[in-house]
């Protein structure tokens, strides 16, 4: 009990922590940028086909759960082991951590260390089972999965009889609200125990020439939305780049439209520069 007690109060004085850091760096990002910096807790409707990259992991990405994953199956199975599921567990993944870096306006070039997104394979499983009638537990997203769970039990934290089908169940289940209700919120969701609240919403970063990167949050909506041919989702930017947001706080600048250089124009249409683009 004293334990449980502790933990809950660690968590909340963590979430009461970031949330401060979160209104701090707001405060600071204005007194630069002025009216150019969004506020970290809006999101902005995209293209899903255009979330072309995915973040991998690198010097300045601060959160890896699945390589602290994988180390510890090669901690208690060997590193063979390990590796023969390296494939499941991506520890070359990376992401920022949603609620401690929401708002960032960061230099560097974490934008560089990405890879297609298409390249993931619960996108691949989805075509198989969609178009091909392929069973779900034959798909790549599953196949070295059930292995994997034989291998080590970790069961997507699932404590049932089969969660194998339990993640399955849930996978087709989110197809069929996107089908039936369209793509919706983390608010506007029904209640289950994956819709929290708005970082829960699909993640992404934004790098320098303005690329959609995936931040690791939401991938079977992002994959269904992808699939399905929707036009536009919400999605909650967690990281901008330093050079991406100087050319928000140019687009912000401007006059009207006829004043942009060619290079604003480019950008124009973006997104991310509908909330600072000049009529």
């Amino acid at each position: 009990m004293l334990v449980a007690g502790r933990d809950y109060l660690t968590r909340w004085l963590r979430n009461r922590f970031d949330c401060l850091n979160i209104r701090l760096r707001y405060i600071k990002n204005r007194l630069r940028y002025g009216s150019a910096v969004a506020s970290p807790y809006s999101l902005i409707s995209v293209d899903p086909d255009d979330i072309m990259y995915d973040q991998l992991d690198c010097a300045q990405t601060d959160w890896n759960n699945q390589k602290k994953k994988w180390e510890k199956v090669a901690t208690k199975h060997g590193q063979e082991v390990a590796d023969s599921v390296a494939e499941w567990y991506r520890p070359d993944a990376g992401r920022f951590q949603r609620q401690k870096n929401l708002g960032k306006i960061l230099s560097g070039d974490w934008d560089k260390h990405t890879q297609p997104w298409k390249q993931r394979r619960v996108y691949r499983s989805i075509k198989q089972v969609y178009d091909e009638g392929v069973n779900w537990r034959e798909t790549p997203l599953f196949k070295k999965r059930i292995a994997l769970y034989e291998l080590t039990g970790d069961a997507y934290g699932y404590d049932v009889e089969d969660p194998i089908g339990k993640r399955i169940s849930y996978i087709e289940g989110l197809h069929d609200s996107i089908v039936e209700n369209g793509f919706l919120t983390q608010e506007e969701a029904p209640d289950d125990h994956r819709n929290r609240n708005l970082l829960h919403n699909i993640t992404i970063n934004i790098g320098r020439n303005g690329e959609l990167i995936f931040n690791h949050a939401g991938q079977h909506r992002l994959a269904f939305a992808k699939y399905l041919n929707i036009d536009q989702i919400p999605v909650l930017v967690i990281v901008r780049h330093k050079k991406w947001q100087q050319l928000r706080k140019r687009m912000s600048n401007a006059e009207s439209k006829g004043n942009l250089d060619a290079e604003l124009l480019h950008y124009y249409d973006h997104p991310d520069m509908v909330d600072v683009k000049p009529k």
